[in-house]
């Protein structure tokens, strides 16, 4: 089987991570994404969902990510999508497994529906790909990872949306069919015999925290304080940089005066509670900064349009605001100007002139990247 590189409407390659219209993608995404984009975390999942005699049947060390989201653009704020491609032991056949996010805290009636629209395009690619004619199609298993609070309570049938009494429903049947698995993300994957340790923490703990974030009846001692173990063992065998992502989610997804956030940090080691605190503060800072460059923009554009001449100021405006309120050059040297007059590190003159000449993004993002934790000017902009 060939692979496909486009989704059903000729969209291109993509890695499922943006929605149809360009806007960042809410928390609960990035964090699924970061997890189960990843073969090995996926493989964890995939096992808890499908039916135990359809999981026996895969060589799951054959599965990998397919690119392309197959989701209508207008839909991503609430679902988004990634596509897996699996061999059938013991033959040169593959399934496909097409699971699909729910990001909403109430089911899609329609979710059969769309389902089957989301296959029939990845069919469609499936086609296109093929060097000759197509005699077969390959099974595509439809799943559904859901975080509302009351479960799934809408049809898993395609048949079970049609407007018949049931009576006829059982007696005609329904000329198309698709049924698909919800995952409310309730039960445990601890007990897979397949994965290494930090994999299960790390799947472990992002099913948890997805689900808690819809849940917040759940949201206890003894559903939250167990979690931090699970941090510490996917830092200690996975890395800074899965913990991060997981802080990252915590801090997004959850208030400030979330139990959650309390019992976790409460519970977490000196290491973990310096990583959260280090995530913390920098979200702050950036928060803070770019509300007192908002603030200091908005007064100086509105005191410069006072009694100026609107043809005289139309060029002007383009091009300041499009450089500072934007994001570009000139805000992000702003920005990094702020947060070193926010922490109190004084620059040298030479310094200070550096800053102001620089023209290169990325140069301007290593110094604010350094300025969160520097003790000194010098730490920031040293080679």
């Amino acid at each position: 089987m060939r692979s496909m590189t486009s989704d059903g409407n000729g969209n291109g390659d993509g890695d499922g991570d943006g929605d149809g219209d360009g806007k960042a993608l809410h928390p609960h995404d990035r964090l699924a994404k970061w997890v189960l984009t990843r073969p090995e975390a996926a493989a964890v999942e995939l096992r808890q969902v499908l039916p135990e005699e359809v999981a026996a049947r895969l060589d799951w060390p054959t599965l990998r990510v397919r690119s392309g989201s197959f989701v209508d653009p207008k839909l991503t704020t609430r679902h988004s999508d990634i596509l897996y491609d699996i061999r059938l032991r013991d033959t040169e056949r593959s399934v496909l497994v097409y699971v699909l996010l729910e990001h909403q805290s109430t089911p899609d009636r329609l979710m059969a529906y769309r389902l089957l629209r989301y296959i029939v395009r990845i069919w469609e690619g499936f086609i296109r790909e093929q060097p000759g004619p197509v005699h077969h199609l390959p099974l595509i298993y439809p799943i559904v990872l859901y975080q509302g609070p009351e479960g799934w309570t809408q049809p898993r049938r395609l048949s079970g949306l049609l407007d018949l009494p049931d009576e006829l429903r059982d007696a005609m049947g329904a000329p198309v069919e698709l049924t698909f698995e919800v995952d409310e993300l309730g039960d445990s994957v601890l007990a897979d015999q397949h994965a290494r340790d930090g994999i299960l923490a790390l799947v472990e703990v992002t099913r948890s925290l997805l689900r808690l974030a819809f849940r917040p009846h759940e949201t206890t001692r003894e559903h939250v304080a167990p979690l931090a173990p699970l941090f510490e063992t996917v830092m200690t065998t996975l890395g800074i940089d899965d913990v991060q992502a997981l802080w990252t989610y915590v801090i997004s997804a959850f208030e400030p005066d979330s139990p959650l956030r309390d019992i976790l940090v409460q519970a977490a080691s000196q290491e973990l509670h310096t990583v959260y605190a280090t995530i913390y503060d920098e979200a702050v800072a950036k928060g803070k900064l770019e509300g007192k460059l908002e603030g200091r923009l908005e007064g100086k554009l509105e005191g410069k349009l006072e009694g100026k001449l609107e043809g005289r100021l139309e060029g002007k405006l383009e091009g300041r605001l499009e450089g500072k309120l934007e994001g570009k050059l000139e805000g992000k040297l702003e920005l990094l100007l702020q947060l070193l007059d926010e922490r109190e590190l004084s620059l040298t003159e030479l310094q200070h002139q550096r800053v102001k000449a620089c023209a290169d993004e990325g140069q301007l993002q290593k110094w604010f990247g350094r300025a969160l934790a520097a003790s000194d000017a010098n730490e920031v902009f040293e080679d």
